[in-house]
């Protein structure tokens, strides 16, 4: 009989998992190993660590009941000088507060979330896909709406929301009872508007990004959902990691290329990334 944690994930581990994130410059976030990226936080064009800081910290407080809104205002008021001015000015920076709020904000959630139900997977085996629902949606994630995938699936290690910057979408974890409702209304659904996919649609969504389904004629089409070149993406699976753990999910070179950039790159004027990776809690 598996265990069930009732309880909601404390707001206080999301807002120690933002807290918890080194403030870096650009440079030294793209050079980061793509499982370390989701654990740091960088704004392009804030050269000031300070800022980027205090930013950090301040995201950090909408977990524990922040306003949305006021920690949005107090982020652009921030950033902006180190904006360009010309370039859409204080707008700017409110699309800019707007889209670290979303991804920074919308991760911490979905990371603590999903360290619960690791705990529980016997429970809650499936997990659901749910875009935002309105025009704002792209594309791409509005073709994985409602689709029913196992929660195990490696689908998850890239389309974990959010996987895209901006992205605003959610995972939902579901009991084998909810996936048998899920069936039943799906009996009277044609193929491609159904939300529990096959053995073979699941395999060629794992393995080729594609999923066929309807356009807005109902017409039955094939959709990469690939993340884009360049994208945010990160994986839940490994936001706690530790370094021997990390290391083994990399080639040799990959990995001592790292390790010697790391312990001569500083994120401040003590604590190189080595140690930083190496003061992990579960390091």
């Amino acid at each position: 009989m598996p265990t069930l944690i009732l309880k909601p994930t404390p707001h206080t581990e999301a807002a120690k998992f933002l807290s918890d994130k080194p403030a870096v410059s650009r440079e030294v976030f793209d050079r980061l190993l793509p499982d370390l990226q989701a654990r740091a936080i960088t704004i392009t064009g804030v050269e000031s660590t300070n800022v980027v800081q205090a930013v950090r910290d301040r995201i950090a407080e909408l977990p524990l009941g922040a306003d949305w809104a006021e920690v949005k205002h107090d982020i652009a008021e921030q950033i902006s000088p180190w904006l360009d001015q010309t370039d859409g000015g204080s707008d700017r920076a409110e699309r800019r507060a707007e889209l670290l709020l979303r991804n920074h904000g919308y991760q911490a959630y979905a990371a603590t979330k999903e360290q619960v139900m690791l705990r529980q997977r016997a429970a809650f085996p499936y997990a659901q896909y749910q875009s935002a629902g309105d025009s704002k949606v792209r594309p791409t994630h509005a073709a994985l709406d409602g689709i029913i995938m196992p929660a195990d699936s490696p689908f998850w290690d890239s389309h974990t929301p959010p996987w895209e910057w901006g992205c605003r979408c959610h995972k939902v974890f579901l009991t084998e009872n909810d996936v048998k409702d899920a069936q039943g209304a799906d009996a009277r659904r044609k193929p491609e508007a159904r939300r529990v996919l096959t053995p073979a649609e699941q395999k060629r969504l794992e393995t080729g990004g594609t999923l066929q389904r309807a356009d807005g004629n109902g017409v039955p089409r094939t959709i990469n959902v690939t993340p884009r070149q360049g994208s945010y993406t990160w994986n839940p699976r490994t936001i706690t990691m530790d370094v021997n753990s990390l290391r083994a999910r990399y080639d040799a070179p990959t990995w001592a290329s790292f390790e010697s950039w790391a312990r001569q790159t500083k994120i401040n004027a003590t604590l190189t990334i080595w140690d930083w990776l190496n003061s992990q809690p579960n390091s």
